[in-house]
């Protein structure tokens, strides 16, 4: 049946209700090619999430010293950009630091050249470093997290010295506390971890 709409006075195109269903049924349309096009995430549901990750940090550099410390920092685990890419946010106290991987059977392989940059606000000490990773992989299945990471760290930094009191050839000074003058931190950390998942 052909159907005839008449234009009222004044009126210069189609009734309005028509143009509203209209494009009522092309956002429709619209959204379900963009919902068919769309890939699921490889990333298992029950391996998305928060962990508590345990381990050691090897830090060899200039400024930075040669020693082994405690890795306990928090990891938080969420879908990518696409279905293979997993984003992994680190967090070390006040310090955060945001990587991505691609995943593929549970195996993680961080691309390296990832940067962050970390604002360094401490009473002893202060300034700007900058982490590029070089190598990074890791394991993600059943609800558990193994990370090995390595950056190379450059950045500049001061100390602060506590007042304190020096005593020598009889007499005593008093030297106020003070920021000792900037210098380059050059080196390389590499961290090893592990945990699982927090409960939601």
């Amino acid at each position: 049946m052909r159907r005839t709409f008449t234009r009222g006075p004044g009126s210069t195109g189609p009734p309005t209700a028509l143009v509203r269903g209209a494009l009522r049924g092309a956002l429709t349309l619209a959204a379900l090619g963009w919902a068919s096009m769309a890939s699921p995430s490889d990333l298992p549901a029950s391996d998305a999430g928060r962990y508590a990750l345990h381990g050691t940090s090897h830090v060899a550099g200039t400024s930075l010293g040669a020693r082994v410390v405690a890795a306990d920092l928090l990891a938080e685990v969420g879908p990518g950009r696409s279905a293979s890419e997993v984003r992994v946010k680190l967090v070390w106290h006040a310090y955060r630091c945001e990587l991505t991987a691609q995943i593929a059977a549970g195996d993680l392989a961080f691309p390296d050249g990832q940067t962050c940059l970390i604002e360094v606000l401490e009473p002893e000490a202060r300034g700007r470093v900058e982490a590029r990773l070089t190598s990074g992989r890791g394991r993600l299945q059943g609800g558990e997290l193994e990370l090995e990471l390595s950056f190379e760290v450059a950045g500049a930094q001061q100390t602060h010295l506590a007042a304190r009191r020096v005593t020598g050839r009889g007499t005593q000074l008093e030297v106020p506390d003070a920021w000792m003058p900037e210098l380059p931190v050059s080196g390389r950390v590499t961290s090893s971890a592990r945990g699982r998942r927090e409960p939601p």
